[in-house]
């Protein structure tokens, strides 16, 4: 008699199922996605912040402080407390102590006003800047106080840029300008300049006039270049000729997120009908614009410009 051999039975997965296994794996590679690109948003946007903070730190300590002269905000304030101490009292208190206490009423403002990421890159900007002055050397490339204003201000002011360009500050006056330029849609840097001036008025009487006026011209150079370099209040009013405004008038106001009025008219020397697309944008929109506009089917005629003051509604992407 023959056994019959038992057969291992073999169990086989439904197509359904691996299609799902896969599906599932897909899914979660989808998910992580953009926690991903998130991630290495707030990497390069930390990366600027510790870049600007090192940046304000070195032209304290090698342009500004061997002249005694003084940067603005609260850090200036800082020193000018630090100066008080030490001079009249000679009590040694370190510019992090001064500096970070100063913006303890400012940054809780700012958390509730502005936006939590926003709050939360100005610290790291405030302790780093804090600490990078403390730690640093302190040397002087040269004595003359003009080319040290000249430096002092680039370095100042280039920091504060690529700070408030990834939505951080430098905490103190800047958190204040940062919350009424939220509420009121303003850029209010000037108006910081005056407060800088009231401090150093205060330092010269107390330390002599000469630093106080070095350091006047200083801040009036950095404010300059704070101006020019931080887009985000800055606007541009745009008038582009079309031979047809759609899609472009679509397209634009999908883009920007701001409303479009379009103009009919007729050209001149062709003698054949055109559009007038009339917009105005962000500083900050014009790159993305100019590439669409590149990529257009039909060619377009733009004339840019500089929109000094607005009045109506306007919109601006809120800070995080």
């Amino acid at each position: 008699m023959t056994e019959d051999k038992k057969e291992t039975p073999t169990i086989e997965i439904p197509t359904t199922e691996k299609k799902k296994e896969k599906l599932t794996a897909r899914a979660l590679f989808q998910m992580f996605g953009p926690f991903r690109e998130t991630m290495q948003k707030d990497g390069w946007r930390l990366f600027k912040v510790l870049l600007a903070a090192f940046l304000c730190a070195f032209g304290v300590n090698v342009f500004l402080h061997p002249s005694g002269m003084l940067p603005g905000g609260f850090g200036g304030v800082s020193l000018l407390l630090q100066n008080i101490f030490q001079s009249f009292f000679n009590i040694q208190i370190s510019f992090s102590l001064l500096n970070i206490a100063l913006n303890i009423l400012p940054a809780a403002l700012a958390f509730f006003i502005v936006g939590r990421k926003f709050f939360a890159f100005s610290i790291v900007y405030i302790v780093a800047f804090s600490l990078f002055v403390d730690f640093l050397p302190k040397f002087a490339f040269t004595t003359d106080p003009v080319l040290n204003v000249i430096f002092g201000a680039v370095f100042n002011g280039v920091s504060a840029a690529v700070a408030l360009n990834a939505n951080a500050s430098g905490g103190g006056t800047d958190f204040i300008a940062m919350i009424a330029s939220t509420k009121y849609n303003i850029a209010t840097w000037n108006y910081i300049f005056v407060f800088n001036v009231v401090v150093l008025l205060i330092s010269g009487m107390l330390f002599g006039a000469e630093a106080a006026m070095y350091s006047m011209v200083f801040q009036l150079g950095s404010t300059i270049l704070v101006n020019r370099l931080h887009a985000r209040y800055q606007r541009k009013t745009l008038f582009i000729i079309a031979n047809e405004c759609e899609p472009i008038a679509t397209d634009l106001q999908r883009l920007t997120n701001h409303g479009v009025t379009i103009f009919e008219g007729v050209g001149n020397f062709s003698q054949e009908p055109r559009y007038l697309i009339y917009i105005v944008v962000s500083k900050t929109d014009m790159p993305a614009i100019k590439r669409y506009l590149k990529k257009a089917e039909q060619t377009v005629f733009m004339n840019i410009f500089d929109s000094e003051e607005l009045e109506g509604r306007f919109y601006i992407e809120p800070l995080e």
